[in-house]
């Protein structure tokens, strides 16, 4: 098993990269996710990251862990739960 995973992705960001998650204004049941080129590629990572780290849950969010990679307008942060899962108390979401 590789030993990459999520927070570590995180903790190498470049510091210019920024994210912002929040409703779309026209339908709040949708999530806009905005970033440039640079913000996709390491959310790709994270993503990629999660596909094989060894816990299966991930989240980050603009007023808790991982804050520093969303803009200050981010309304929203996000919970990555990769199936099936090893810890049946995270497969309740």
């Amino acid at each position: 098993m590789s030993n990459a995973n999520p927070d570590r992705v995180c903790e190498n960001r470049p510091d210019h990269v920024q994210i912002k998650v929040h409703p779309l204004p026209e339908d709040p049941n949708v999530v806009l996710i905005e970033a440039d080129a640079d913000g996709f590629r390491f959310l790709s990572e994270v993503f990629a990251a999660q596909a094989i780290a060894e816990d299966c849950g991930f989240q980050i969010s603009p007023s808790g862990a991982g804050s520093a990679i969303f803009a200050p307008e981010s309304k929203l942060g996000f919970y990555l739960h990769r199936i099936p899962c090893k810890t049946p108390q995270k497969a309740k979401g």
